[in-house]
């Protein structure tokens, strides 16, 4: 599977390292040249057309004879608990923890 990372994070972090070797070592530093051609090659790289995936879960809105859900990304009302949500594309597992329990210093 694919794995899609913020090239611009990731450049501005080996930007930084870059800079702090040219400081250090100077240009002629073997490892100063490997960060700046990685860096050419990862702002050259090819982009893919993604689009983040938002994560969300059903909430019970009306309790009776047929129960109703509502989508915790759009508000959207649906009769059934789908797997994504029909107006609005979120993955229902759980919300942006993805259905982990969070873990608190407690559980530590």
């Amino acid at each position: 599977m694919a794995r899609y990372i913020d090239a611009d994070a990731v450049i501005s972090h080996m930007d930084a390292r870059y800079n702090d070797l040219l400081d250090e070592y100077g240009r002629a530093d073997h490892y100063a040249s490997g960060y700046e051609e990685a860096i050419d090659l990862i702002e050259e790289a090819p982009t893919a057309d993604v689009a983040e995936v938002k994560h969300g879960e059903w909430r019970q809105v009306r309790c009776g004879d047929t129960p109703l859900y509502a989508c915790s990304e759009c508000g959207k009302n649906e009769y059934m608990q789908l797997r994504y949500c029909p107006n609005c594309g979120a993955k229902m597992d759980g919300g942006n923890d993805h259905g982990k329990e969070k873990q608190t210093s407690e559980d530590l």
